[in-house]
């Protein structure tokens, strides 16, 4: 049975849906994430990961763009809907950055005075290990 192959212009537009869905999602985690909605963060980060299973099918499935008017402004839709989507990441990646600087803050902070500022002991840094007493992540 011969498998039918979508056409380059359906590609697109299924691309355009599925990056606008992405886009939705990673907005809804910011709110979530500002409101501390820590079960609608779990559920958008759930489906941001389905969303990016999609868009790896969609990306195996291409077979270049459609030719025409439609192809062009196919194009450009996608174009625009991915720096959207590439922006909204970018914001997100920050906002975990200084959450987890945040966090790594109050870890200290929970270890007490007797940490001091350079926190020693804290799993703070990369490749550190908890329960490495007297070692901070920076020596």
């Amino acid at each position: 049975m011969k498998q039918m192959q979508a056409l380059p212009d359906e590609i697109t537009q299924a691309r355009i849906a599925v990056l606008g869905e992405l886009e939705r999602s990673l907005a809804k985690s910011q709110q979530a994430w500002f409101g501390g909605d820590v079960a609608g963060l779990e559920e958008a980060t759930a489906e941001q990961v389905r969303l990016q299973r999609a868009l790896t099918v969609l990306g195996r499935r291409s077979g270049g763009w459609g030719e025409g008017d439609q192809g062009a402004a196919g194009r450009v839709t996608l174009r625009q809907v991915e720096e959207r989507v590439l922006h909204l990441g970018r914001v997100q990646a920050a906002i975990l950055k200084r959450a987890q600087r945040a966090n790594r803050a109050l870890a200290c902070l929970r270890r007490g005075s007797a940490a001091g500022y350079d926190c020693r002991g804290c799993a703070t840094g990369p490749g550190d290990e908890p329960g490495k007493e007297g070692k901070s992540w920076r020596d």
